[in-house]
């Protein structure tokens, strides 16, 4: 298994220019990768892989049936994967950004947090929504039980 850096994120094009463009299925393809990176792909890992666009089928799909797709881009995949669980990304950022590269979380500095919080306070806006206030309601009324049938 190799060793991750959070400074170091993965590359799209060493997979390009190692695999060209070869295909796969994925059935294959997750065994292989989940030999190489020590980590599981789910099939449905897979299935929100292809419907991001992510993965690129080659042909057509069958359902219940592996695709077949470009091994490049599975390998990409389960690297930049593999890569978030060992620096420890959070799972609900995305797994590529929108050029491509592995997604990253978006994290302010706590001098932001802070400038933030004062041009909040500043403006009057309040910082936690407060829980609306009791009134008056109606009152509950008592649970009826239902007849016994004779």
């Amino acid at each position: 298994m190799p060793s991750f850096s959070r400074d170091k994120p993965p590359s799209r094009d060493r997979w390009v220019a190692a695999l060209g463009r070869t295909l796969i299925l994925t059935s294959e393809g997750t065994r292989k990768y989940e030999r190489r990176f020590g980590v599981p792909l789910s099939r449905i890992l897979l299935a929100g892989w292809l419907r991001k666009g992510h993965l690129k089928r080659a042909g057509g799909s069958t359902p219940g049936r592996p695709s077949v797709v470009y091994e490049a881009d599975l390998a990409y995949c389960a690297e930049v994967h593999a890569w978030r669980l060992a620096v420890g990304i959070p799972r609900t950022v995305p797994l590529l950004a929108k050029d491509g590269s592995p997604g990253e979380p978006a994290h302010k500095t706590p001098a932001e947090v802070a400038a933030d919080y004062r041009k909040r306070k500043a403006k009057g806006i309040s910082l936690r929504p407060r829980r609306p206030k009791k009134g008056k309601r109606a009152p509950r009324k008592a649970p009826t039980k239902p007849s016994k049938k004779p």
